[in-house]
């Protein structure tokens, strides 16, 4: 129903749908329809929560820890003969508590992850794979 929706918006010339929030993020994609593209990104996720405060750097995959993930989208639109075309380029994002300043947002990047315990860099790097598996286009540390 919802994909359903999405695609009746898109006819009626939506360029951009940015639905949200099931606590959780789920894929994005462009809907090419009658020659005009529309990015739709179904959610992105928890921007910042307390529904996962404490880690289990020993289950990263268990259900509870993807309410701590978001991804932030860098959109780039260029004019088209009909509308926009879209570049998209994601950025992961998870809830860190920071012993300092508590709950904090960071990019999962190479340098977030050296700032880490050897725990917690397993944690975060496990957490990052995961985004990947579901969101194809997410860039992965090597």
């Amino acid at each position: 129903a919802k994909r359903e929706w999405f695609a009746r918006l898109a006819e009626a010339g939506v360029d951009v749908i940015w639905a949200h929030h099931p606590h959780g993020m789920q894929e994005w994609e462009t809907l090419t329809l009658g020659g005009r593209e529309t990015l739709v990104m179904c959610s992105m996720g928890n921007f910042i929560s307390g529904q996962r405060w404490d880690t289990d750097p020993a289950h990263p995959e268990a259900y509870r820890e993807y309410t701590g993930d978001a991804v932030l989208l860098r959109v780039s639109a260029a004019k088209a003969d009909r509308g926009f075309r879209y570049g998209v380029n994601p950025v992961a994002v998870s809830n860190w508590r920071d012993p300092r300043s508590g709950m904090v947002v960071r990019a999962v990047s190479e340098t977030f992850l050296a700032s880490l315990s050897q725990a917690q860099k397993d944690y975060y790097r496990a957490r990052w794979r995961l985004m990947g598996a579901y969101l194809p286009l997410l860039p992965l540390p090597d």
